[in-house]
């Protein structure tokens, strides 16, 4: 019989650059960590019975939640939007 694991310490980490922000927590099992630069954003939210990641940036924004992929493209010429459909199309 497996013996449980020890309960994870709780963490709250900030890092101020000049270009990067990172934000990490864990509190009661939650995580979340949020990256800020200037030109892409991404979070990371993950507990008990839910996992998401969220990436903004300029031309792309993607949304995973529980394996839910949600896409969408802001460029003009469209390459960016067709190279990530192929890879997600590979993913499935």
């Amino acid at each position: 019989m497996k013996k449980p694991g020890r309960p994870k310490k709780n963490l709250n980490i900030n890092i101020d650059t000049k270009n990067v922000d990172v934000k990490i927590t864990r509190k009661d099992g939650v995580t979340d960590v949020k990256v800020d630069t200037p030109k892409i954003d991404v979070e990371i939210h993950k507990d008990k019975d839910n996992k998401s990641i969220k990436v903004d940036s300029e031309k792309v924004d993607v949304e995973i939640n529980n394996g839910e992929v949600k896409v969408d493209v802001n460029e003009q010429s469209g390459l960016i939007g067709k190279v990530v459909k192929f890879l997600l199309r590979k993913r499935k």
